[in-house]
């Protein structure tokens, strides 16, 4: 339905388009085409949609990606719907699903080159570096838990959170496991 609606509708189901469309509303002049008003609006629809058919939706986006095949998508059914629903307030469309979902299969962590140059020239670096390195060699189980321990233990020595305390490390530990 072009031009504006009388009830300010903006979301419409095919059946109402149906029933109300009319030749004599559509205007004569250039449509304006506005991207972001047209991922709004198909967000919108994302959000009507159940849980089961979304997830549905968003499974041949999943195979393409190689997160998991047909059969992966049949036999985790269900888990996959709690990853989508975790997500799916943040797609504009569909194919979103791909980038939104990277989290769930891809525990590598990219930092850029330039990146990790600047955090590991923050001053208080080689301090925190010192003290983690001090801490872990006395995990003998890593685990989530045990990590989650050790950082809280950090946080509670130095004062370092946040970006302050996550990044050096992570840095630190990539570039060593690169080197390995």
């Amino acid at each position: 339905m072009a031009g504006h609606h009388p009830e300010d509708k903006e979301i419409f189901d095919m059946e109402y388009l149906i029933e109300n469309f009319s030749l004599d509303r559509v205007s004569k002049n250039p449509a304006i085409f506005d991207i972001d008003k047209l991922n709004y609006i198909n967000s919108q629809h994302i959000k009507l949609k159940s849980l089961d058919e979304l997830t549905q939706m968003c499974i041949p986006y999943l195979i393409e990606a190689g997160y998991v095949t047909q059969k992966d998508a049949e036999e985790k059914f269900e888990w996959l719907k709690k990853m989508v629903k975790s997500v799916y307030e943040g797609l504009d469309y569909l194919s979103q699903i791909k980038d939104k979902v990277d989290i769930f299969f891809n525990n590598e962590v990219k930092i850029e080159e330039d990146e990790a140059k600047e955090v590991l020239k923050w001053e208080h670096v080689k301090h925190l570096i010192s003290v983690f390195e001090d801490k872990i060699k006395n995990v003998e189980n890593l685990n989530s838990d045990s990590i989650k321990m050790l950082f809280k233990e950090i946080q509670k020595e130095t004062g370092y959170k946040g970006k302050n305390l996550f990044m050096p490390i992570r840095v630190c530990v990539d570039r060593q496991n690169s080197r390995t």
